[in-house]
């Protein structure tokens, strides 16, 4: 624990860009999908923005959005290659950095650390740099949250993923910014619910305070747009889900902002 709190310490530094990781109590919830629609929204914005798949069991960027990259985060990292090399340009206008399969699925919390420092002149680069993460909160995955100043937590209203979330709940590690996210509600009536329930329950479980962004709304047209290798927010840009989406990007450059004021990292103990 030691060798990892020094390894991240080294990478405490003034970024310029902001960070923010996306994960949820299991897959299928639908975290990629609002990964990709967020980046295509923040750089439609005019940011310089750069999406990175750190879902090391099951990575799925690119195949969301149709894209075949040359070289993998996998070739870039052990082969000590160019960073850039591994950064591929998407038809959206950002690009993304992704996993080849299962290439980091054994990655430990020694080597996670050791990747994001390898990762850490993206965020100079990038006005704003995302996420992807695994579901299991598990040692890596926990280096990776330490790393980024906001973890967002996407939930759905179905019971496995509402269960899976008060298990994630009790063990959840203190992080100066949890953000929740409501996926696929039925109601806006239901998004509130769902958000006060778990953010309560958060406080007194843990005593963390969780900040709600609302929620984004069933649409089928988000499985339209899927099938057709596009963000929803470019396929159907009048949507509810897109709408929703827009609204939810608006916080985060808001959030952008004000964290020019904050330090990026804490300290682990």
């Amino acid at each position: 624990m030691a060798d990892q709190a020094e390894k991240l310490r080294q990478l405490v530094k003034r970024p310029k860009g902001y960070t923010l990781v996306l994960t949820g109590p299991k897959g299928g919830i639908g975290r990629t999908t609002l990964l990709v629609n967020l980046a295509t929204l923040l750089q439609r914005e005019g940011h310089r923005v750069c999406l990175v798949d750190l879902d090391i069991v099951f990575p799925n960027v690119s195949l969301i959005l149709g894209e075949r990259p040359l070289y993998s985060l996998g070739d870039v990292w052990r082969e000590k290659l160019p960073l850039e090399k591994g950064l591929h340009l998407t038809q959206q206008g950002f690009p993304i950095l992704t996993p080849r399969g299962a290439e980091l699925a054994k990655i430990s919390e020694e080597e996670m650390a050791e990747l994001l420092k390898f990762l850490f002149p993206l965020t100079e680069q990038f006005d704003v740099l995302l996420f992807d993460s695994p579901a299991a909160l598990e040692g890596p995955v926990t280096v990776l949250w330490n790393f980024c100043q906001e973890v967002l937590l996407v939930v759905t209203p179905e019971p496995p993923a509402l269960i899976g979330m008060y298990t994630l709940l009790r063990s959840l590690p203190t992080h100066p910014f949890l953000s929740l996210l409501v996926n696929r509600s039925q109601s806006l009536r239901q998004e509130k619910d769902i958000s006060d329930i778990l953010c309560r329950a958060a406080e007194t479980m843990t005593e963390l305070r969780i900040h709600p962004y609302g929620g984004v709304p069933e649409d089928p047209q988000v499985v339209e747009a899927y099938h057709q290798r596009q963000p929803v927010v470019n396929y159907a840009p009048r949507s509810g889900a897109s709408r929703a989406m827009a609204k939810m990007a608006k916080q985060i450059l808001k959030k952008t902002r004000e964290s020019e004021s904050v330090s990026l990292f804490r300290k682990i103990v």
